[in-house]
């Protein structure tokens, strides 16, 4: 169990450590470094890291441990950074419930923690506020921890509608109107991001590649971090997501065709791999190395070393994505590839064929996953949705077999539509 305290409010937060997190630690006080520079290479910067041999008080409840254990081997379908969440919310509402166990959880109990966390919501985050969208997720977490706790068995018992105790209002969670920044770029941005980027060394070339593949592929962040050589397919221009070997949302496994419009941004990607090729890594390789295992690497001293194992962490995504802000003075995070990929689809797909396979290219199981929470509309495009739609070019599917049956003849002088047929000929006559 690690034990810390939060740098912003002063809480306490623990987590329960794995052996390979254990580990990490460990080398990192022993050897009085960072822990985020092991991911990569071994850094020399010390990172303070000393040991205090003052203990101190934990609020920790034990109660409950046996029934949220059981529940974590329910939730190992999940992704981990979701049953951490999970576990936030239930240990949180522990702490509100003062380590109450969970058999004598009564609705007023769901209605307290409800009014705590409402209160949050108004509050600054260096006084324990959260915001709306940690307060939903926070809220939906408990709501599906407790369907599946009422049919556990000794937990019959508890109310079954105590789920909906849990739900803030509406007005408590609705987000401020207009939204005026944009959270991702437009593919024109994305193109200028990645061509910005520097290319005088490896990890300047990999950087690039990283940003270059996020916005080809649409893979998140975790998967593209993992990707090997073998799950892209340069000929037919596909990219593996292979559950069984990349970090995947959902366990999730799917082959992504490289999305249209994103041709400069292909070829960064294939130039990569050239070179990656030319120095004799092979299909098993990462795809994109740590850099201590590129540096002074040739295709002769290749074929003497072991296999170049991915990165474990997506570190190395975010920090390409910092540098392709820096270039273009922008912000945008990972996952705003797959909301710039979402907002093309709108653009482009004119069919519901096209807009289904361009979801499913994008790995959702529903267009609605797609039209939901991603490529959300802005302000400005809003406006020039609605700029068009004065357009005389755009007719309705009633407006255009009322302009054939003028043409054809089949509207009478007298007919009450005969003159809003007329007009509309002439204006689209004004457009030709």
């Amino acid at each position: 169990m690690a034990f810390g305290n939060c740098l912003d409010c002063g809480a306490s937060v623990t987590k329960t450590l794995g052996k390979t997190e254990c580990d990490a630690i460990q080398s990192c006080i022993n050897t009085n470094t960072n822990l985020h520079q092991i991911d990569e290479l071994f850094g020399t910067k010390q990172g303070g890291i000393g040991i205090n041999q003052e203990k101190h008080d934990q609020d920790w409840h034990s109660a409950n441990d046996r029934i949220i254990f059981e529940w974590q081997n329910f939730a190992e379908k999940f992704d981990p950074k979701t049953v951490d969440s999970y576990l936030v919310a239930i240990r949180e509402f522990e702490q509100v419930t003062d380590g109450k166990s969970l058999v004598s959880i009564k609705k007023e109990d769901a209605a307290a923690y409800r009014r705590i966390l409402t209160k949050r919501l108004q509050m600054p985050a260096s006084d324990g506020g959260v915001s709306k969208s940690t307060a939903r997720h926070r809220v939906s977490h408990l709501v599906n921890f407790f369907d599946w706790l009422c049919k556990q068995h000794g937990y019959w018992r508890l109310n079954k509608s105590l789920s909906e105790y849990f739900e803030l209002s509406k007005r408590a969670t609705a987000e401020a109107q207009p939204r005026l920044k944009r959270l991702f770029p437009t593919m024109g941005e994305a193109i200028m991001m990645a061509e910005n980027m520097p290319v005088r060394s490896y990890l300047d070339r990999r950087n690039r590649a990283i940003v270059a593949f996020a916005f080809v592929t649409g893979f998140r962040a975790a998967a593209l971090g993992a990707l090997r050589l073998k799950h892209i397919d340069i000929t037919n221009k596909l990219a593996t997501q292979d559950a069984s070997e990349v970090p995947a949302k959902n366990g999730d496994s799917y082959v992504a065709n490289w999305f249209p419009r994103t041709e400069p941004l292909q070829e960064i990607a294939l130039s990569w791999i050239n070179e990656l090729q030319s120095l004799g890594l092979g299909p098993d390789d990462a795809l994109f190395p740590p850099v201590s295992a590129l540096a002074g690497l040739t295709a002769k001293r290749r074929q003497r070393l072991s296999q170049i194992e991915p990165m474990k962490t997506s570190l190395a995504v975010t920090e390409a994505f910092r540098v392709a802000n820096e270039t273009c003075d922008l912000n945008y995070m990972p996952h705003s590839n797959r909301h710039c990929l979402a907002a093309l689809g709108d653009l482009l797909c004119r069919t519901s064929d096209q807009t289904k396979a361009w979801s499913k290219n994008l790995g959702h199981s529903s267009v609605k996953i797609t039209k939901t929470h991603y490529g959300m509309l802005t302000e400005t495009l809003k406006r020039e949705v609605f700029e068009n739609f004065s357009n005389n070019d755009l007719l309705t599917d009633d407006e255009k077999d009322l302009m054939l049956d003028y043409h054809d003849h089949r509207i009478h002088r007298e007919d009450p539509q005969y003159e809003r047929a007329r007009t509309l000929v002439a204006k689209r006559a004004q457009v030709i």
